[in-house]
């Protein structure tokens, strides 16, 4: 290999690394990794920060306030990195770093301490979701809890084994991961109501067909799963009884004329109309009090010229601003303890409205048209808020765009080009660890929507019970087979990986020889420089010996004393 080829490879690793880091942190919810005028130290350094801070460890006790500042020196960043090392303790990392890899950006050490911290993170956040949502189900009302617990364990008895009765066409066919799991949820068996498994299929040709639709194009249609919940729904209440379909009917009015979405809403519309009066009113108090402090700094600094020169028009202003900024920060603290009472009034209301309780904390019973009023709520809630986030993110950006547009569009430009370029050539190396992670993560996400979503409209009744164990038990296999395409997925990965350890190493030892051959080269001509000035002087000296008396003296006296000892010795 040759040596400017090996010197040439070293930033495109450098970048690749950089890249990845950018897109785990991005990817993970720190936004701020993707921001421009930022630079690389502050981009790593501050999601490594923000992602332990997340980790919420009792025995994470660093200082770990971080500032982002364009004059960082090297001690202030060594400072940094021994506390960033003395956290990764704390919190157990498993890989080991040193501080001039930190402060150095050194993105080979700090792409494995990162892609272990993201992970710790998410998985804290699956675990605390998870254990939310147990405490939430456990905390219902159940009414003859020994018949239904006897019901549920003798339907998950039956229903503990899926059958496959759809098989693909042809198996050497290759797809994605998200077609391959579309593909698997249609290859199982339906199941109905009361949790028997549909075993015929002869007088229901419609879901036959639907199905083996399904597992020709690879995915399910969303048709067919709204048709079978609003079938098993009718199924549900065909039975009941007049006395208890006039009482449902009854309660649905009740639930429809307390236009609990329009009070939801108002109130909504309420909070963010005070938080805006109160960022407005944030934001002048802040100059003031900029203005107030810079006041009483000249009044402290400069006290003998301002007794000079004071007069009573000028003391009535200052005294005039300082009012103004008393009475502009009781009304800032009046207007922050009224929103925060606000958000405190909508999110206990909120959580009443989800446990199905009334203002007096008693449990209510329970009412499908509330609960499918409340879920309604809840995701579009979710939808404004991810909405709004999204909207704040997008137009952060935009101000940082235009503010930087007339001084930096040729250095964009470049970069752009720039980062094109390594993208290109790095596509064939990068693109399958990428899009099997992201499928995996992406498919994960939409199964346990889609079972979060399917567990909240369920009724807590033996028949929505025998349909939920029916659901989660062909939910598991999907989940097993997804387990098998993520250990694939995660040999490839590791292979990769050794690969990429493998030429690192290969390239530490070429720079490690190159290093030796230039401090050879340079030895050898300090070496030549000292040889050539000896020379010099050698060839000076033999000239001042020919002109100068004194050591011709000094040489006929030698060859003298030598003639003389041999004639004494003959």
């Amino acid at each position: 290999m040759d040596l400017n080829a090996a010197a040439a490879e070293k930033p495109e690793t450098s970048s690749n690394c950089r890249n990845d880091i950018i897109a785990m942190l991005s990817a993970s919810g720190y936004h701020r990794a993707r921001v421009s005028c930022l630079n690389d130290y502050d981009k790593i350094v501050g999601g490594i920060v923000w992602a332990i801070m997340r980790c919420d460890d009792v025995d994470v006790a660093v200082d770990l306030l971080y500032e982002e500042s364009e004059d960082q020196n090297i001690k202030l960043r060594t400072e940094q990195s021994e506390k960033l090392i003395e956290a990764l303790k704390a919190v157990q990392c498993p890989h080991e770093i040193a501080t001039h890899q930190i402060s150095g950006l050194d993105f080979l050490a700090l792409k494995n301490v990162i892609q272990w911290l993201l992970r710790h993170v998410l998985a804290q956040e699956s675990k605390g979701n998870k254990f939310k949502h147990f405490t939430e189900w456990f905390s219902m009302h159940h009414e003859h809890r020994d018949e239904a617990l006897k019901d549920f364990r003798h339907h998950l008895r039956r229903g503990v084994t899926t059958t496959r009765y759809m098989k693909r066409f042809d198996n050497s066919a290759m797809f994605n991961l998200s077609m391959d799991a579309k593909c698997t949820l249609a290859e199982y068996v339906v199941y109905s109501r009361t949790g028997d498994r549909l075993v015929g299929f002869t007088d229901e040709t419609e879901e036959t067909d639907n199905l083996k639709e399904a597992s020709t194009k690879k995915h399910v249609p969303t048709t067919t799963v709204r048709k079978m919940m609003d079938e098993a729904v009718v199924e549900t209440f065909k039975n009941d009884t007049e006395s208890i379909k006039t009482s449902r009917e009854g309660m649905c009015k009740e639930v429809d004329e307390l236009n609990i979405p329009q009070r939801l809403e108002a109130l909504e519309s309420l909070v963010i109309d005070e938080a805006e009066l109160f960022q407005q009113v944030k934001d002048t108090h802040k100059q003031l009090s900029d203005r107030y402090n810079t006041i009483k700094n000249r009044v402290v600094s400069n006290d003998q010229m301002f007794t000079f020169y004071n007069s009573n028009s000028d003391l009535d202003q200052l005294a005039e601003i300082v009012k103004f900024f008393e009475v502009t920060q009781a009304r800032a603290d009046e207007l922050r303890a009224c929103a925060e009472c606000d958000v405190r009034m909508a999110q206990n209301h909120e959580n009443l409205l989800r446990q199905n309780r009334d203002k007096n904390g008693k449990m209510q019973k329970y009412c499908v048209k509330q609960r499918e009023i409340v879920d309604d709520w809840a995701e579009r809630m979710k939808m404004v808020y991810v909405t709004c986030r999204d909207v704040v993110a997008l137009q952060f950006r935009l101000d940082r765009y235009l503010k930087t547009l007339i001084s930096h569009y040729r250095k964009r430009h470049m970069e752009k080009l720039l980062e094109s370029s390594e993208l290109t050539q790095e596509a064939k190396t990068n693109v399958i660890d990428h899009n099997v992670t992201i499928d995996i993560l992406t498919f994960s996400a939409k199964i346990k929507g889609f079972m979060d979503e399917v567990e909240k409209s369920l009724v807590v009744e033996p028949a929505s019970q025998e349909y939920r164990d029916a659901f989660v038990s062909y939910m598991n296999d999907v989940r097993t087979q997804l387990g098998e395409y993520h250990w694939k997925a995660k040999l490839t990965q590791d292979k990769t990986l050794a690969e990429k350890d493998t030429l690192a190493a290969l390239r530490t030892r070429i720079r490690q020889k190159e290093r030796e051959v230039s401090n050879t080269s340079d030895e050898m001509k300090r070496m030549l420089k000292i040889y050539e000035s000896l020379k010099e002087v050698d060839s000076l000296l033999a000239q001042r010996e020919e002109i100068s008396p004194a050591f011709q003296y000094a040489l006929d006296s030698r060859e003298a004393e030598e003639e003389d000892e041999e004639a004494e010795e003959s």
